[in-house]
């Protein structure tokens, strides 16, 4: 038989204490949590907690109370208790949000450890389903460390949890946080756009946020057909917004308008007065309110056809007024918009008004 200087019978001594967990035997206080009574033992918890030792021997009312009442969640207070009592908790059999709580209770009480083990734990629970959550409640409890890991988990998951529906509850600063991230920069346009506007329409967003949060969202990004499919139904974008976001794409030659061959479709331009509407207004003042189309052919000479939103009106200058020429620029243009291949409805034209004076001429 071996001798040993060392005895360790500590294990027998954590068995008896959480034989005291939440037992009456020997309690000398009692917590009411949740219309439920929990009995504890004061000198226990003083000793583990620095926040039980300021409640029950700080001076304050607690200190000579036999009940005391806590606004917390009981079963998280209880998991606190059994860590109190026996420096363990079994925490895999745990929902989610479960743990979030006894994270949040154990921080506010100030066990470190505790805290430090939760965190290390949910480090490798997380998923695309649940890592905003938790990022939202790191963030919350200035858990720098934990926040951190969710943000590496989102990089590397980045157009998965876009598209997640646990993002309509992600807190408006947080959202803000990951939209700002370089990864997400790479996600498309349309997808953050998508995001935003669940987002927004899922939870009592204040205006000022909403606006701000749509702000965000690269519109020229966004291919055309996306702009007239998805983007324009919501009325996030109004039609005047909507044509100058495709004359910026046009501009810069993103998701440009591939013109009929032999026909060339010029920058779209905002004129310094309106020509179109000044009929319709009392005096001649400028009107801002204005889109210009210029299409050219070689067959015909400039043209230009200037819409009015303001007055919903057209007109068409460089020439004798051609409405026909001017509804076939528009519908040109619209079937660009769209991301149609145009029909070339100008030669169209051309071809109906040929054939109509051919015949004409064969009548007479």
């Amino acid at each position: 038989m071996i001798s040993t200087s060392m005895i360790d019978h500590s294990d027998q001594v954590l068995v008896c204490l959480g034989e005291l967990c939440t037992s009456v035997d020997y309690s000398d206080v009692t917590f009411l949590v949740q219309n439920e009574q929990i009995p504890a033992h004061r000198a226990i918890l003083a000793a583990r907690s620095e926040y039980f030792r300021a409640l029950l021997y700080g001076g304050l009312k607690e200190s000579n109370q036999s009940k005391i009442t806590l606004d917390v969640s009981s079963t998280a207070f209880k998991q606190l208790l059994r860590y109190i009592y026996t420096g363990s908790s079994e925490l895999k059999d745990m929902e989610v949000d479960d743990i979030l709580t006894l994270l949040g209770l154990v921080h506010q009480y100030g066990i470190t450890a505790f805290v430090k083990a939760i965190s290390d734990y949910l480090y490798g629970v997380l998923t695309v389903a649940n890592v905003f959550t938790i990022a939202d409640e790191a963030r919350l409890l200035d858990l720098a460390e934990l926040a951190d890991k969710c943000y590496e988990f989102m990089d590397g998951n980045a157009c998965s949890v876009i598209k997640h529906d646990s993002l309509s509850n992600l807190s408006f600063d947080t959202l803000v946080m990951v939209l700002g991230r370089e990864r997400f920069k790479h996600i498309e346009e349309i997808e953050i756009f998508q995001a935003v506007h669940k987002r927004c329409q899922n939870n009592d967003v204040a205006e000022g946020e909403k606006k701000f949060l749509y702000e965000k969202v690269q519109y020229s990004a966004i291919p055309r057909n996306n702009l007239l499919q998805i983007v324009r139904p919501t009325s996030v974008v109004n039609s005047e917004h909507l044509l100058n976001i495709i004359s910026i794409q046009d501009g810069i030659g993103l998701h440009p308008y591939q013109p009929p061959p032999g026909k060339t479709l010029l920058p779209v331009t905002e004129p310094a007065k309106c020509t179109v509407c000044r009929s319709y207004r009392k005096e001649e003042e400028p009107c801002t309110k204005t889109m210009e189309f210029i299409f050219t052919g070689s067959d015909r000479p400039v043209q230009t056809a200037i819409f009015c939103k303001e007055s919903q009106s057209s007109r068409m200058f460089s020439g004798e007024m051609d409405l026909k020429f001017l509804f076939a620029t528009f519908f040109a243009l619209l079937a660009a918009a769209m991301g149609q291949t145009p029909v070339n409805s100008v030669e169209s034209v051309e071809s109906a008004e040929s054939a109509a004076s051919n015949s004409a001429s064969n009548e007479s």
